[in-house]
């Protein structure tokens, strides 16, 4: 049974991540290709946001 529910757990992080990726997408952040954990986001006004995931934390910083 422990075994079930660590799967469980992973697949759980999994479902979370995906609906996390498809909310950023909405909001014009685009996914790195060399971390998939890290989003970034260009605005019109040359302001960089970034916004990297791990684990149960995340961070998010500007450039301005």
């Amino acid at each position: 049974m422990w075994f079930g529910r660590q799967y469980w757990l992973k697949q759980s992080l999994r479902a979370w991540f995906g609906k996390f990726h498809t909310v950023m997408k909405t909001v014009w952040f685009k996914q790195s290709h060399g971390d998939h954990t890290l989003f970034i986001k260009l605005s019109a006004s040359g302001r960089v946001t970034t916004l990297i995931v791990h684990v149960d934390d995340i961070v998010v910083t500007r450039n301005d």
